[in-house]
């Protein structure tokens, strides 16, 4: 194997110090939170299904995931669920499944790097990708983002040794590199199909100038390869259309929110800072053929996340963190004062472990405090759920409850309020994020024996009553039905009619999250909301006489009480 053979100690070192860090690190970290997922709990709840049908032999299921375009291909989640069958794993091993991707991503990056510019900024690289709060942040969640890291640096590397593929060996792994990274995400195309395109460009190019035939038999090798392995998926027309109304349209934000997410959250200003001087420094001496490799890996998936109407989330955007250590190694390197190189590259490194302990434990209070450094991840702070009893009162309540548990479909309806939105006064329609974690997990770690797994997050996507039809014919589930919902009316009665005709029984948990009473001027809104609950215990009580309240139960865990409604045919 060429690349163990080349690899030194010092190298050896450097990537086993910090993937045995991170090992130890994560998992304190782990134990200090809550034992479920937070807020990665959709892709763990993919993962869980995917268990689920595999052990229980749920062909249907299997392949109406197989054949269902979202952005859940499945090798992301295959791969845990693997080690689940065999060893009845948890929701904290699955996550330390991290470890692997993570030591896969410093190979590839050192390779990469080293391919590139040599061992010195190799290191560097693997050094600055390390201590970058998105990477670590992430790494401690169930994010599909996180699995993609070291796929786009290896077919990077991939193309970079295919020397536009003349070499017959590096063009197959190209090919199947391609092939693995569309079977993790499909927004793996971003970071890596500007440099395939450019690649092919000049390949052909070349392959006609000098009539190499073995240039066109390469590319037509790596092509089919990807296809091979990844075209199954992707080749269906009416699918990616039905990809991109239903994914790529669905929300929006403003085109700064990812250049606030490198500022704020992935890289903090410290590392941003020498990012942006690399930049430059880049731009000006680097030869034009790295300009052009360098600024394809970073320009279209940013640029293109920045302007989409999607959702626009950090995580997004992590796979051009590798890139901007890169970037960033090469101009630290670069300095010709070796003092100087080495004294920022020494001050950076310590910023960046203050900065892990900082954001990771709060630690360092005294710096915060006169604010000489702040927790790097803000989400990471919200995110962060010390284990508590709620948990436990709310299960110890559903089992005293008068409910049975026994028909094919329970519904649990869970309207509920988050927080004011300061960016436009309004109420921000989502769950509060503790709660609805705590309740979805009672039901995906099976606590209570619910039949569910699917979570449909009622019309804040404006999901199509078809859509539903077909997927609760298929899968238990839960609606999660926003107040915006009841307050806008869209279609309710229709989605209401259609719950009442698969269920015997409903769940109505209100919270009543007397937070959101922090501004007067939205005591318009809050009445609104008040209304919504009435509307839907009205509906449920009025349009479907055959259901009756049967029970009633508050539990009342420190400032947040919740009753639970109870309705049986």
């Amino acid at each position: 194997m060429h690349m163990v053979k080349k690899i030194d100690i010092k190298a050896v070192g450097i990537i086993a110090f910090f993937v045995l860090f991170y090992f130890i690190h994560n998992f304190v970290w782990l134990q200090k939170t809550a034992d479920f997922p937070l807020n990665d709990f959709l892709h763990y709840n993919e993962m869980t299904q995917w268990y689920d049908s595999i052990k229980q032999g749920r062909i249907p299921f299997l392949n109406e995931q197989l054949s269902y375009v979202n952005h859940y291909v499945p090798l992301y989640f295959f791969l845990p669920v693997i080690c689940r069958l065999f060893f009845e794993t948890g929701y904290h091993f699955n996550i330390m499944f991290n470890i692997i991707y993570f030591a896969l991503l410093l190979i590839c990056l050192y390779f990469f790097t080293k391919k590139m510019y040599g061992k010195t900024t190799a290191l560097l690289a693997v050094s600055l990708v390390s201590l970058y709060p998105g990477i670590y942040c992430t790494s401690r969640f169930f994010y599909i983002e996180f699995g993609l890291l070291w796929i786009v640096v290896f077919s990077i590397y991939m193309l970079i040794q295919s020397d536009y593929f003349s070499n017959r060996k590096y063009s197959i792994l190209s090919g199947i590199a391609v092939g693995i990274g569309l079977m993790i995400k499909a927004t793996y195309t971003l970071f890596i199909f500007p440099l395939f395109f450019y690649f092919l460009i000049m390949s052909l190019w070349r392959a006609i100038r000098d009539k190499e035939k073995e240039i066109f038999f390469n590319i037509i090798i790596c092509n089919c390869i990807w296809c091979a392995i990844a075209g199954w998926k992707y080749f269906r027309l009416h699918a990616l259309r039905q990809y991109f109304m239903n994914y790529v349209i669905e929300g929006g934000g403003s085109i700064f929110d990812y250049a606030g997410y490198l500022h704020n959250v992935l890289l903090q200003p410290s590392f941003l800072i020498v990012f942006l001087i690399s930049v430059v420094w880049f731009l000006v001496y680097e030869r034009k053929e790295r300009k052009i490799i360098f600024l394809l890996l970073l320009l279209p998936a940013f640029l293109y996340h920045s302007l989409m109407l999607h959702l626009k989330m950090s995580r997004y955007i992590l796979p051009l963190l590798p890139t901007i250590a890169v970037v960033s190694a090469w101009w630290l390197n670069s300095i010709k004062w070796k003092k100087i190189k080495w004294g920022i590259c020494g001050i950076l490194i310590l910023y960046g472990f203050i900065q892990y302990y900082v954001t990771s434990f709060h630690c360092f209070t005294p710096l915060i405090e006169k604010g000489f450094i702040t927790p790097a991840y803000k989400c990471d702070a919200n995110e962060f759920m010390p284990k508590d009893n709620l948990y436990d009162k709310i299960v110890t309540s559903l089992n005293n409850c008068n409910i049975a548990y026994k028909e094919d479909f329970t519904f649990l309806l869970l309207p509920v309020v988050k927080e004011i939105d300061s960016r436009n006064d309004e109420l921000s329609y989502m769950t509060d994020e503790g709660t609805f974690f705590i309740w979805y997990n009672i039901l995906l770690l099976k606590k209570v024996p619910f039949n569910m797994i699917q979570i449909y997050e009622g019309l804040r996507y404006d999901m199509s009553l078809r859509c539903m039809q077909d997927n609760f014919t298929k899968s238990d589930g839960i609606l999660y039905i926003g107040y915006s919902d009841l307050k806008k009316g869209n279609n309710f009665e229709t989605y209401l009619n259609f719950l009442m005709e698969k269920t015997n029984e409903i769940l109505l948990a209100v919270i009543n999250d007397h937070r959101v009473l922090v501004d007067p001027k939205m005591e318009q809104e809050i009445q609104s909301v008040r209304r919504g609950i009435k509307t839907l215990r009205s509906s449920i009580e009025n349009s479907f006489p055959s259901f009756k309240l049967i029970e009633t139960v508050t539990i009342v865990p420190d400032d947040k009480p919740i009753n639970l409604y109870i309705y049986k045919r």
